[in-house]
């Protein structure tokens, strides 16, 4: 990258590293939560929810859990391990110490190493021994047939969302949470290059986790293209970070818009999933009115036991060239 260095006070905060002191424990957490790996029949790594991938009945043979179960597992652990309050604070005292910071979230990954579906390592072939995720599927107690690759998928965007509400809350609460910003990296590109991929962006020598050469490049590119719409920085051909007002020039002029839709009715006692992101990339925090029939949950909006009218807000930061948005969602919560 061309011109000065990194000023000290921008951080680029990359979330997707278990050796972030906050968010490390030994129960596991995250996809490191759900690997599974033995070496010679001896257990290597063996995470919290490391068994949720598939289980035997003697009756029936091999069974996958749906996607959805392995999800509630991972909530459970970030939940237990207190993982929003961790972030929270760790963003706060960021800002309140004068930074500015771009927090990534996890690339799309699917490791053969991810929960119980194909535990071993191979102490001969190298540890990249295994068979690619698309291959490895069984059935779920419905009948549907469910792949390694769709829990690992599942897992990472809820874990995704769960980052970006952390992200938003305190973007709204604390009085320099413009200069807090999400980058994700493009979950549609890297799952076309996995590890066992003929062009992986996932070092292939490996148990498919680290990226490779190109992988870093594919991050380095989105922190820079992030940097450029949030903060005005490393923009152009020839990224560079500039100061004084440069940076600040233009202005917000593009409107955001929710991705994705919020249904208008929701039956007592349940919960569903509320858009993480705008169409153009910022992150959404919501909140309930007080008096409303539900609360908000993570990513999830979950009503209470009598019906009544759910009234949710969603609002996403202004940044260098987005405004700021706010919308009102009203829900129907229905006796079921």
């Amino acid at each position: 990258m061309n011109g000065p260095p990194i000023p000290p006070n921008v951080i680029l905060f990359p979330f997707g590293s278990a050796s972030t002191p906050a968010v490390s424990n030994n129960r596991g957490h995250g996809s490191n939560g759900s690997l599974d790996i033995k070496v010679a029949g001896y257990p290597a790594s063996s995470g919290a929810c490391s068994a949720t991938g598939e289980y035997f009945k003697v009756w029936g043979g091999w069974y996958a859990n749906d996607p959805a179960t392995v999800v509630a597992c991972g909530q459970q652990q970030w939940v237990s391990d207190e993982q929003t309050e961790h972030l929270t604070n760790i963003y706060n005292t960021l800002l309140d110490n004068g930074n500015d910071v771009l927090v990534m979230g996890y690339y799309a990954n699917c490791p053969w190493s991810f929960t119980n579906w194909q535990p071993e390592g191979n102490v001969i072939e190298g540890p990249s021994s295994g068979n690619s995720c698309d291959s490895q599927s069984e059935v779920d107690a419905n009948g549907n047939t469910v792949t390694q690759t769709q829990q690992a998928w599942a897992v990472g965007n809820a874990l995704n969302s769960y980052i970006a509400a952390a992200v938003a809350s305190v973007q709204q609460s604390n009085p320099n949470g413009a200069n807090l910003q999400f980058a994700l990296p493009d979950q549609a590109q890297w799952q076309q290059h996995q590890g066992w991929d003929s062009d992986p962006w996932i070092f292939p020598n490996d148990t498919w986790i680290h990226p490779n050469k190109e992988g870093h490049g594919q991050l380095a590119q989105t922190v820079i293209d992030e940097a450029c719409v949030d903060f005005g920085q490393w923009c152009g051909d020839q990224p560079s970070w500039v100061t004084g007002t440069q940076a600040s020039a233009a202005a917000a002029k593009k409107k955001q818009r929710i991705d994705g839709v919020v249904k208008k009715r929701l039956g007592t006692r349940q919960a569903r999933h509320l858009p993480s992101y705008t169409k153009q990339g910022q992150v959404i925090d919501w909140n309930a009115s007080k008096r409303s029939r539900c609360h908000v949950f993570l990513d999830k909006v979950v009503s209470h036991k009598r019906a009544g009218s759910c009234t949710v807000t969603a609002k996403a930061m202004r940044s260098h060239t987005l405004k700021g948005m706010t919308r009102t969602v009203k829900i129907q919560v229905v006796r079921r």
